[in-house]
């Protein structure tokens, strides 16, 4: 009669502890139907456990989707490990490697720079083409500009008077200057900076040709006016030089004074 009740009371203290295994199972099952995961089986409940722990990461939001891809932070990676002797999380390291992508208006804000970069040093190149120490002398008597402008005319087969003519026109044969014209002509032949680049001569031999200083100045415009035609249609070389009939004019008509 005692061993009946003894095992009467085992039997009972089974089925307690079971349905008590069984109730709290379900109570997990329930309690996740809100993160849409139902547990199933004895793995389902061991993964319901995990859940419930915060081992195992819900569903991201589409919203935090977007803000993850767009802040391009790396992730931890968080791997569930089921075994016979319970439940283990191993962490794996973070990806470091992120790929930063450009978006339209930083990709144009770029090649904005880019562009002001490059217009700021052809503008330093340009400057230090066209300018150079002042010359002790800065003025010389009529003769030596007279003199100037027949070496120069006649190094480029050219009448000596229209290009002297031109100086007087330009600048009043002003023999150093660094005064510029409203459009940005410069020095005592009034040349633009590029077409200075593409015509500059080296006239007094110092190495270096300078747009300010009429030694270089005069034997560009010779060299520009002989490139147009100069030597045997003046007209059209000093249309080039100045596209207005009026210039052609004047200038023809102070050389025939000289």
């Amino acid at each position: 009669m005692k061993n009946f009740n003894l095992k009467g009371r085992v039997l009972r203290g089974y089925r307690k502890t079971a349905l008590t295994i069984g109730f709290g199972a379900d109570l997990l099952t329930n309690g996740l139907k809100n993160r849409k995961f139902v547990a199933t089986g004895l793995l389902g409940k061991l993964m319901a456990i995990a859940l419930l722990l915060g081992l195992i990461p819900t569903q991201t939001p589409s919203s935090e989707l977007n803000t993850a891809q767009k802040t391009s932070e790396p992730k931890a990676k968080v791997q569930l490990v089921i075994s016979a002797d319970g439940l283990d999380v191993a962490s794996s390291q973070k990806n470091l490697e992120t790929t930063v992508v450009e978006s339209k208006h930083e990709e144009t804000e770029r090649i904005a720079r880019e562009e002001a970069e490059k217009t700021t040093q052809k503008v330093v190149v340009a400057t230090a083409q066209t300018s150079a120490p002042a010359p002790a002398v800065t003025d010389v008597p009529f003769e030596q500009k007279r003199a100037l402008a027949q070496r120069a005319a006649a190094s480029y087969g050219i009448d000596w008077k229209i290009l002297e003519a031109v100086w007087q026109v330009e600048s009043g044969k002003r023999y150093y200057t660094s005064v510029s014209s409203y459009a940005g002509a410069q020095g005592p032949m009034q040349f633009m900076p590029a077409t200075w680049r593409a015509y500059q001569v080296d006239g007094n031999g110092d190495g270096y040709a300078d747009i300010h200083n009429a030694e270089d100045a005069v034997y560009a415009a010779a060299n520009y006016l002989a490139a147009n035609g100069g030597a045997h249609d003046i007209d059209r070389a000093l249309l080039a030089y100045n596209h207005a009939q009026w210039y052609v004019d004047k200038v023809k008509n102070l050389a025939a004074t000289i």
